[in-house]
């Protein structure tokens, strides 16, 4: 088969859908964000009792950093479904 049957070059890149560096919350910044929310849920302002989700506030594909301030906590989903909803919302805005 020749070079020139084909629809691209040899030399041609693959393309790869878009990725984004999510980043992590160090274990010191996890518990200074849950002091920040006094230890509440930031969708329902529950007191979890089998831990915490972290979130980005502005997702990273939506323009949001990795900083900070663009960091909250939800209770588990064992506690509530806080974390669930926004991911969902953002999921249908994505698609």
């Amino acid at each position: 088969m020749a070079d020139d049957a084909l629809p691209f070059g040899k030399d041609r890149q693959p393309e790869y859908p878009e990725t984004f560096n999510r980043g992590q919350l160090s274990r010191k910044d996890r518990a200074r964000l849950c002091l920040k929310q006094a230890g509440k849920c930031a969708g329902c302002a529950i007191k979890p009792r089998y831990g915490w989700e972290y979130d980005h506030i502005i997702e990273i594909w939506e323009g949001g950093t990795n900083d900070f301030a663009n960091w909250q906590a939800f209770g588990s989903r064992r506690d509530c479904k806080c974390h669930a909803v926004k991911t969902a919302k953002a999921t249908r805005r994505r698609a």
